[in-house]
């Protein structure tokens, strides 16, 4: 069966794993999997809710303009990043494994970020999308606290 020491990390990636022992930890994921859902099935249909939202999400961000009509920037591409690593984020828990789970889950929380600079203020659009051509102003904006 899989354990620690049939393998090593290096930077990330897994190294010295012999083709069994790689069989063996598919085995581990395929069997961990229906054990979570057994185990936490309100955790699984809450997060089926949440991926179900992901829709009126979308819905709401096709709309150029709001309720108060002005006009605003969409947000669909930052949406695709928080549902895709979500659902990633998500799969890894479902395998008990939390540590990629949490790696997963990080861009996720930075779309989040990113889309509430933008509803906060238009000017940070432009700022973002000139990050090229202006890092200085990019990086006060869009790093440490200020995001």
């Amino acid at each position: 069966m899989y354990n620690r020491s049939s393998f090593r990390l290096i930077g990330g990636a897994i190294t010295n794993l012999p083709d069994e022992d790689f069989s063996e930890y598919l085995v581990y994921l395929e069997i961990a999997r229906p054990r979570f859902i057994q185990t936490y099935t309100k955790a699984f249909s809450r997060m089926h809710r949440i991926i179900s939202n992901f829709a009126a999400l979308y819905g709401a961000a096709d709309h150029p303009i709001d309720i108060f009509g002005t006009k605003r920037t969409t947000t669909t591409p930052f949406l695709n990043i928080m549902h895709r690593q979500t659902l990633a984020s998500f799969d890894a828990l479902t395998t008990y494994r939390s540590q990629l789970a949490l790696q997963a889950q990080r861009p996720a929380l930075e779309a989040a970020l990113i889309i509430g600079k933008f509803l906060d203020d238009e000017d940070n659009v432009s700022i973002f999308f000139s990050r090229d051509a202006n890092l200085h102003q990019y990086t006060r904006s869009f790093t440490g606290t200020a995001l």
